[in-house]
């Protein structure tokens, strides 16, 4: 008799970060998928379950899950906006409606995310992992991104995305 898996959230959630990590555009000769990969690895030792954006109504149009990993050593934390409201595993809740981010997420739920790609070519053996989750105009797109994120149209929202979470001024 076959088993059902014990968390089919968990089985989702891996096909999500394997196709991200397979369309991570690779420019230079590092190849890190396998680091993206480890970083999902440690998520499972730690048992983390994603915060809920694939399964919960977006707010105002759309929504944005950062989640953010290393492939050395097990680490979970998150930016998680639905509409112009971010939570985060860094701060307490912050409106974005008045902040410059609000613009740039305004665009992006009004037209599809087809101009994020993921990157998987950083030259450091212990990076941060970044999966990056964009729910608008009637799109999904994820995407991975190992190392510093670079001055692309993805590597932008992940800093802005971090810099709000991590200094709660910056979004009133």
């Amino acid at each position: 008799m076959a088993q059902q898996p014990k968390n089919v959230e968990a089985t989702e959630t891996a096909l999500d970060y394997q196709e991200a990590i397979a369309q991570a555009e690779v420019t230079q000769r590092s190849d890190r998928r396998p680091e993206l990969r480890r970083c999902i690895k440690h998520w499972g030792a730690l048992r983390i379950k994603r915060v809920g954006l694939l399964n919960a109504p977006s707010g105002e149009g759309g929504s944005v899950l950062l989640e953010i990993g290393n492939s050395g050593f097990p680490r979970y934390d998150y930016v998680r906006v639905d509409g112009f409201l971010l939570k985060s595993s860094f701060i307490a809740t912050v409106d974005l409606s008045h902040s410059a981010l609000s613009k740039h997420l305004m665009e992006l739920y009004a037209n599809p995310p087809i101009d994020l790609h993921g990157s998987a070519d950083a030259e450091v053996d212990d990076g941060d992992c970044y999966y990056l989750t964009v729910i608008g105009g009637g799109m999904q797109r994820s995407v991975a991104v190992y190392g510093s994120p670079k001055a692309t149209p993805t590597g932008l929202l992940i800093r802005e995305m971090l810099d709000v979470a991590t200094k709660p001024n910056k979004g009133d």
